[in-house]
C-alpha cells in the first residue's frame, strides 16, 4: 500500500496538532509491512527523519503561503505519486486529490464563535472550507 501524510504541520513550533503528527509519522513508519510505502508531504527546512529510511520517501513543498502549499503544491505531487490513501490532520483536504483520504479535525472551537479561540483569517478559511465541503468537516 502506498500511504501519504500531508505533515505541514510539523512546521508549527509548538502545539499538540504538530506532536499527534510527528508521533503518527514516526510510529506508522515503523509499522510499515513489507510491501508498503510511506510518503510524507512536509514543508520542514530540512527531512523530517535524520537518516533515510526503507520505504519511505520524504516530498519537502517549499512555499512561503500556506494556501498555495495547500492547493496547488501538495495535489500536484501527491496526486503524481499514485497514492493509495492519505492521511490529512490539519482540518482541511485539498481539493482534486485522486486518492482514498482521511481527515482529523482536531478543534471545533473555529465554529464557536464565543470562545473566539482563533484569529479572525484561521476561522474565516475554516468556515469557507466547511462550507465548501457541505458542512461535512
Amino acid at each position: 500500500m502506498k500511504i501519504g501524510i500531508y505533515a505541514r504541520g510539523l512546521s508549527r513550533k509548538l502545539g499538540g496538532v504538530k506532536e499527534v503528527i510527528r508521533l503518527m509519522c514516526e510510529s506508522i513508519a515503523h509499522q510499515l509491512g513489507p510491501h508498503d510505502e510511506l510518503f510524507i508531504f512536509h514543508n520542514l527546512s530540512k527531512n523530517f527523519f535524520d537518516a533515510p529510511a526503507p520505504r519511505i520517501t520524504e516530498i519537502r513543498l517549499h512555499s512561503g503561503s500556506i494556501l498555495y502549499c495547500d492547493y496547488i503544491l501538495a495535489p500536484s505531487a501527491m496526486n503524481r505519486r499514485n497514492l493509495d490513501v492519505i492521511w490529512f490532520p490539519k482540518n482541511v483536504i485539498p481539493f482534486f486529490i485522486k486518492a482514498r483520504t482521511v481527515l482529523t479535525v482536531h478543534d471545533l472551537a473555529y465554529f464557536l464563535p464565543q470562545y473566539n479561540a482563533y484569529p479572525l483569517a484561521d476561522t474565516l478559511y475554516m468556515e469557507i472550507m466547511r462550507d465548501l465541503y457541505g458542512n461535512k468537516i
